[in-house]
């Protein structure tokens, strides 16, 4: 019997735009899904792309509504012993003081969530537009950053992270379903409770 080979590359690539630098950074928001209210047996996953993300009943996503380029979401490889994870992480900054701003930060603090994450380049016909972090395992509040010096007028930063165990297998994963208008409504549907998209 022959042993599982994970170390052969499946694909190549080649950048179809010389000279067409990838446009940087995230639009204002970013939306979390509690990860215990993603139905996954519902949801539709094919080569790392969601095309169909459903809520289970009465479930709804929430908005966090910040600025331009202010999260930012990254992916680093966590080499261990006998395989290599994804680590997952979103830095949210909000610029807002107040206590609906605390309510939230606080919210955070033993949650366990999905983020999806807007980025400024769509890529084509909108299918890098958004990509959904801690798909596998969920992200948790790993750092935050409260000072009264507010520097850049950040008021609470946060970081959101997979935890020390429970890691990801892959990059980001796509949010994509047919065309740009198609996913933007499967996205903003997510902000209505009961909606199956």
């Amino acid at each position: 019997m022959a042993g599982l080979d994970c170390s052969k590359i499946k694909t190549g690539f080649t950048n179809q735009v010389c000279g067409k630098p990838a446009i940087a950074g995230t639009t204002a928001r970013v939306i979390l899904l509690s990860y215990s209210d993603v139905d996954k047996s519902k949801s539709a996953v094919t080569n790392n792309v969601i095309s169909s993300l459903i809520l289970k009943a009465g479930a709804i996503g929430y908005e966090v509504d910040s600025l331009p380029n202010a999260t930012v979401g990254s992916d680093t490889i966590n080499a261990g012993t006998y395989i290599k994870t994804h680590q997952h992480n979103v830095v949210v900054r909000i610029f807002k003081k107040s206590e609906a701003a605390k309510k939230f930060v606080n919210g955070l603090t033993n949650a366990r969530v999905i983020a999806i994450v807007e980025n400024n380049d769509t890529g084509d016909n909108g299918d890098t537009k958004y990509e959904v972090y801690g798909w596998d395992s969920g992200l948790e509040l790993t750092e935050i950053t409260v000072t009264t010096e507010m520097t850049d007028g950040v008021a609470y930063q946060v970081t959101l992270a997979n935890g020390t165990i429970a890691q990801e297998g892959s990059l980001p994963m796509s949010l994509f379903d047919t065309d740009e208008a198609t996913t933007d409504l499967m996205v903003n549907g997510l902000l209505t409770k009961g909606s199956e998209q």
